[in-house]
């Protein structure tokens, strides 16, 4: 006796994953962002005088591509601050 084989393959999801939260700081407040880890180098991009902390940490804008942004959960892009009178 045959007995029908079925494979069941699950669909791709079409959902987007986010993992973290961007805020992106100006004169009026802020706007918060959910974004994907691949997604925040072209929003920091966008931004190209903001400083970039990430969870608190000011991070130079060289060392981003390298990042590892696993378990990253806030990333501020915030304008610049330029001292002196």
């Amino acid at each position: 006796m045959n007995v029908p084989l079925y494979i069941l393959v699950a669909a791709p999801t079409t959902q987007r994953r986010y993992n973290m939260q961007l805020r992106i700081l100006n004169a009026s407040g802020h706007t918060p962002i959910e974004v994907t880890s691949e997604e925040i180098i072209d929003y920091i991009s966008d931004y190209p005088t903001h400083w970039v902390c990430v969870d608190g940490t000011i991070v130079s804008r060289q060392n981003l591509s390298d990042y590892d942004w696993d378990g990253v959960e806030t990333v501020d892009l915030m304008p610049s601050l330029v001292g002196g009178y």
